[in-house]
């Protein structure tokens, strides 16, 4: 590589004449000395060790995007179980009074957890369209896999799907025990 002025770097690849043969390293390695004594260039590197440089830049953003995907699983779970089953919780006297009334407890179950899915449905239909957007300009940092990933995004949707289920169906679960004599004397 040669130091052009101005911040710019040029790199040359010397290429043997002969089809077949390898360029001895140390012979090249001696010349190339030679060239940064005299001020022409800075430094000399075999090809493999430019190549793998930029590739292991490109592994660790990679990397960093799987971390940080995970966690915003992660995060979007614990979000969801919280914000529904405090929901589901807030409904606990609503819950008693139609078990008063006569509906059975597997009814009520299915009541919260279709509420609560039908939520999460409208919102993982949001964040499906909001993911294939982004892709797109996530698209240049990606090798050989596509932008939007039918596995990846049909996997995501059932871990949060199932995560909906669970996070109505403990809390209604735990609701359709509770006496409703109790839950109307409390008011």
């Amino acid at each position: 590589e040669r130091y052009m002025g101005w911040g710019r770097t040029v790199n040359a690849q010397v290429l043997p004449k002969l089809p077949g043969y390898v360029l001895p390293w140390p012979e090249l390695n001696m010349w190339s000395r030679t060239l940064m004594r005299d001020g022409l260039v800075r430094w000399a590197r075999k090809m493999t060790e430019v190549v793998d440089s930029q590739v292991a830049t490109f592994s660790a953003m990679r990397s960093l995007l799987v971390i940080f995907g995970a966690l915003a699983l992660v995060l979007a779970a614990v979000g969801i179980y919280g914000v529904i089953s405090y929901s589901v919780a807030e409904r606990v006297r609503e819950i008693g009074i139609r078990i008063a009334l006569g509906a059975q407890p597997g009814q009520v179950r299915w009541l919260m957890s279709k509420q609560g899915l039908r939520l999460a449905l409208a919102g993982l239909a949001l964040g499906l369209v909001g993911a294939v957007a982004v892709t797109r300009t996530l698209q240049t940092l990606l090798f050989g896999v596509e932008a939007a990933e039918p596995l990846t995004l049909a996997s995501v949707s059932v871990v949060l799907i199932v995560v909906t289920v669970f996070a109505t169906y403990i809390p209604a679960a735990r609701a359709t025990r509770v006496d409703p004599g109790n839950v109307l004397r409390e008011e």
